[in-house]
């Protein structure tokens, strides 16, 4: 029995890759060490509006000040006193208010900490208050369009105190309107998607099989894990990637990294085979591009790392990059499929392992 399932390694390298097996169970699940490989193809015209960002590179600064934390930063803010969005993700907040309970149920089974309620609060005040300038911006335009023609010297004066007047207010209200959809957005962000009504809440043990192929093979003898195969043949060196970097860190020596690059090659070749147009993605990635790929702010969940006086962060995952490859771009249909496979570094905390790395 043979299984190479989306991972090049298990120990925080990561490639793009199709899954392939000989034999045996194929499970959707994670690797419990934090390696994990994409595999992604754009063939849905449904995906033919895609978004892209490529903003001016510049210098983030001097290297001693770029340091990774496991936080997610709250949206990009300008200068200015009232905060603005990077971006505005697409939440059906009118769903939201239909049935608040059930999101909140659903983001409670799926450790998000968020709070519905709150985010039904801001969507209520931001259309109110949005309808408010709607009513000033027609104010304002007929207050302009009674301008027009000969007036009396006091009935235009007034009309132009009338007009300063709508203008000054309408600017107070959007400057309120803009910092309470910042809140809108930045909580909103936090819900996450509905999970699907047949998936089992809890731990692995309650996966469901859900395709066997081939059969497992059955050993004559009692199977010895590939931890302790390749402690014995010299392959990997927990002691010093302990005293190096910490606990469930390892080396790779001898045949081992032979191996590692053995096998990304190998994956790569395979689907480079089937049409995919090969790449290998920088390790850091804006913060936005994160968000339009689903990775939201989740507070004290948050698996991922940022660059300190950046708006970069640490990729978890090559899928990120290549999801931000064709962001803000419409692609026409015979245009797709779109093949692309990504080799990667992954950096991402370990929740369920005492948060380590």
């Amino acid at each position: 029995f043979f299984a190479l399932s989306l991972a090049a390694d298990a120990f925080g390298t990561m490639a793009t890759m199709a899954t392939l097996f000989a034999g045996g169970r194929i499970f959707t699940r994670r690797s419990s060490m934090g390696a994990r490989a994409t595999f992604r193809g754009f063939n849905d015209a449904k995906c033919a509006q895609l978004e892209r960002a490529r903003p001016v590179r510049g210098r983030a600064g001097s290297r001693k000040h770029l340091f990774a934390t496991a936080a997610v930063k709250e949206p990009e803010t300008s200068t200015a006193e009232t905060p603005t969005l990077s971006w505005r993700a697409a939440i059906d907040f009118k769903k939201l208010k239909d049935d608040p309970a059930a999101a909140q149920t659903n983001a409670d089974n799926r450790a998000a900490q968020c709070d519905v309620a709150k985010v039904c609060e801001l969507y209520d005040a931001f259309q109110s208050l949005n309808r408010e300038c709607d009513e000033i911006r027609e104010a304002r335009n007929l207050n302009a369009k009674s301008m027009k023609g000969k007036l009396e010297p006091d009935a235009r004066a007034a009309l132009i105190a009338e007009g300063k007047e709508l203008k000054e207010k309408l600017a107070a209200i959007e400057g309120t309107l803009g910092a309470l959809e910042f809140q809108l957005q930045s909580e909103g962000q936090k819900v996450p998607n509905d999970t699907h009504p047949e998936t089992p809440l809890g731990g692995e043990e309650l996966a469901v099989l859900r395709k066997e192929v081939g059969a497992k093979r059955d050993f004559s003898f009692e199977a010895a894990s590939h931890v302790d195969l390749g402690e014995r043949l010299g392959m990997f060196d927990f002691e010093t990637g302990g005293k190096v970097c910490g606990s469930r860190f390892v080396y790779l020596t001898g045949a081992g990294a032979m191996l590692e690059l053995a096998l990304i090659n190998w994956a790569m070749a395979k689907v480079v085979s089937k049409g995919f147009r090969p790449m290998v993605v920088p390790d850091l990635v804006r913060q936005n591009t994160m968000e339009k790929c689903g990775f939201q702010p989740r507070a004290e969940n948050t698996q991922v790392y940022n660059i300190e006086n950046s708006d970069l962060c640490l990729a978890g995952t090559a899928e990120i990059l290549l999801g931000g490859v064709y962001m803000d771009e419409v692609l026409a249909q015979n245009e797709l499929p779109l093949k692309m496979a990504a080799f990667s570094h992954c950096f991402r905390t370990e929740a369920g392992a005492a948060r380590a790395a």
